[in-house]
């Protein structure tokens, strides 16, 4: 099983919009929120037959969800999913503090599984 690849890049977001605001409306993200956005996110990249997406920390931004509980809760989900199609599932950051979080967030969760 591979880890969530933390990179800072050029993206274009994948959004699946069946379930509508995922901060159901309130306009603040919760770790619940965050992994049912970002499994959204995995869905909708496998159902077009995507074979990499790159995805931000969800929810950390103006909805307010601290940014190490983000980075856990996308980690999380990466780490859990069962790709058919997807092969390179990374996490963006946006600054070096960011990065270093990440990485050591995408560790801590592949670690466990294994």
């Amino acid at each position: 099983m591979r880890s969530p690849s933390p990179t800072r890049t050029n993206w274009t977001p994948v959004r699946d919009l069946r379930r509508g605001d995922a901060h159901y409306g309130d306009g603040r993200a919760t770790p619940e929120s965050v992994g049912e956005a970002t499994r959204n996110a995995l869905a909708a990249a496998e159902e077009r037959g995507c074979e990499s997406l790159v995805v931000p920390v969800l929810g950390t931004g103006a909805a307010a969800l601290e940014f190490e509980t983000g980075a856990r809760r996308v980690c999380e989900a990466i780490d859990a999913q069962e790709p058919t199609t997807l092969r390179d599932v990374r996490v963006i950051a946006y600054s070096t503090e960011e990065l270093r979080t990440v990485e050591a967030v995408a560790k801590r969760v592949h670690s466990r599984r294994w």
